[in-house]
């Protein structure tokens, strides 16, 4: 029963990042806006983004990364580089004036990779 504090405190620290907005929350919302097939697909593809991390901590590919130091250091590379190009793609497009045009629903093989990559 020792474990129970644990949990107790695992479990209010995932329900705090659960409420606060994030990128996935942000990725969601603006594919629902145009779509709510590519919305709801969105979101399926980010739930099996999740569930390809845990089969992955369950393999023990997290314990692999953590001891491989090149393995950790690459993947941090290759997010932050992920980061910063959507960062420097965000500010690019910010300099343009908004010219709203007509909201295109994406395909639902667009709205599944755009889920499961972010």
């Amino acid at each position: 029963m020792e474990y129970i504090n644990t949990l107790l405190a695992l479990t209010g620290v995932m329900m705090l990042s659960v409420a606060s907005p994030g990128p996935n929350f942000m990725i969601v919302t603006s594919t629902a806006v145009a779509s709510r097939r590519a919305g709801v697909i969105t979101g399926l593809a980010l739930g099996a983004a999740s569930g390809t991390w845990a089969l992955i901590a369950i393999a023990g590919l997290g314990l692999i990364v953590t001891h491989v130091a090149w393995i950790g250091t690459a993947l941090r590379i290759a997010g932050a580089a992920y980061l910063i190009w959507l960062g420097a793609k965000m500010i690019l497009t910010a300099r343009h004036p908004l010219n709203a045009p007509p909201l295109i629903a994406p395909s639902g093989w667009t709205a599944a990779k755009k889920g499961y990559v972010v």
